[in-house]
């Protein structure tokens, strides 16, 4: 999946761990979503170029993605970069205190990496794309 559905919707996961995005394919895949595309960046420069060449429907965004210490200037650069769509942050620490107020900083919603699954993320994808 690269993102090139020209009718449907275009996720893009955003994360420096190769496995977590390839688990979110495979979950993709596993969704029974056929209209949703899956484009990738392992890092925030590929994410300000994937958002520039295919405006995505809704980005999921690692919350520690380098050299940044969690999910605020990433989202900043992603906003900056033209994306005005939801964004859910990801991440294998929730309970970081960073992200109990995540929604004051426009994030959409926040999900435990460790609990993502086909049903979880088509339901994520209905409710916010």
């Amino acid at each position: 999946m690269d993102g090139s559905e020209p009718n449907g919707k275009r996720i893009l996961v955003v994360d420096d761990d190769e496995q977590q995005i390839r688990l979110f394919s495979i979950f993709l895949e596993l969704s029974g979503s056929p209209d949703v595309s899956l484009a990738k960046a392992m890092t925030i420069d590929e994410a300000i170029e994937q958002i520039q060449a295919n405006m995505p429907a809704i980005v999921f965004l690692d919350n520690r993605m380098p050299p940044h210490s969690d999910f605020r200037q990433s989202l900043d650069l992603i906003r900056e970069a033209g994306f005005a769509g939801p964004v859910i942050i990801h991440s294998a620490s929730v309970d970081e205190p960073v992200l109990h107020n995540a929604t004051s900083f426009g994030v959409a919603s926040v999900v435990d990496k460790r609990v993502i699954r086909s049903n979880t993320l088509k339901a994520l994808i209905e409710t916010y794309a």
